[in-house]
């Protein structure tokens, strides 16, 4: 499938298989923040799995958005080995969160990329 963002691919991935009706209009969204506001409206629809399959999901969403883009892999491989941080101030757990010091799961995952394709 093609995805406009990967928020896209994120939150249709969340819906596909328990509720594709939400997952169809993820996928006619305008923009991220508009599947944002879908998937909040549904929280409650999400698979009871879903908090412990997320890292894996965007882990291979941003795999494959990897593979699909030059672009991609030679931004990664000039970030040589400096710290990649999600600047996302409202969240602590893909982000650094308000304070800097979240989880920074993105920026992590983007990280492991990063040092794989640095070994290919």
């Amino acid at each position: 499938m093609t995805f406009q963002t990967v928020e896209h691919a994120y939150q249709w991935k969340k819906f596909s298989t328990s509720c594709p009706d939400i997952a169809a209009r993820i996928l006619l969204a305008r923009s991220p923040d508009a599947v944002k506001k879908i998937s909040d409206t549904y929280i409650s629809n999400q698979p009871e799995d879903w908090n412990e399959r997320r890292v894996d999901v965007m882990e291979e969403i941003l795999r494959a958005k990897t593979e699909q883009h030059e672009d991609v892999r030679e931004i990664l491989k000039k970030t040589a080995s400096r710290t990649i941080v999600e600047n996302s101030p409202v969240d602590d757990f893909w982000g650094g969160g308000s304070s800097g010091q979240g989880q920074n799961i993105v920026g992590t995952l983007w990280m492991k990329i990063r040092d794989e394709l640095s070994m290919t």
